[in-house]
């Protein structure tokens, strides 16, 4: 099931890359079932277009945890996506992911 392979494969697997804690980043299982469905959108078989769009939030939410400055800006850095008051530990919202994922 693509749920349990997003939590307890691919999540796991970002937040260790990126150096992360596990209290960092919280996914619930009603937001891996969110994520899930719209990486199906693309007809895509298997996980892979899910993987990649667990690895753009993380990648996203890393990039923010470097260059978000105390006053909740980024300073002269323009992204193409932000989170209003981001701060870690972070709990995912399906408002937050839509954010992420629809930001290019």
């Amino acid at each position: 099931d693509k749920v349990e392979i997003g939590l307890n494969y691919f999540v796991p697997r970002y937040i260790k890359n990126l150096n992360m804690s596990d209290s960092d980043i919280t996914v619930s299982r009603n937001i891996m079932e969110h994520i899930v469905k719209k990486s199906d959108k693309d007809n895509e078989k298997g996980v892979r277009r899910l993987e990649r769009n667990i690895k753009e939030i993380f990648d996203k939410l890393n990039t923010l945890k470097q260059v978000v400055l105390p006053d909740g800006s980024t300073g002269d850095i323009k992204l193409t996506y932000n989170l209003t008051n981001f701060e870690l530990p972070i709990k995912l919202t399906k408002k937050i992911v839509n954010s992420l994922l629809n930001a290019d």
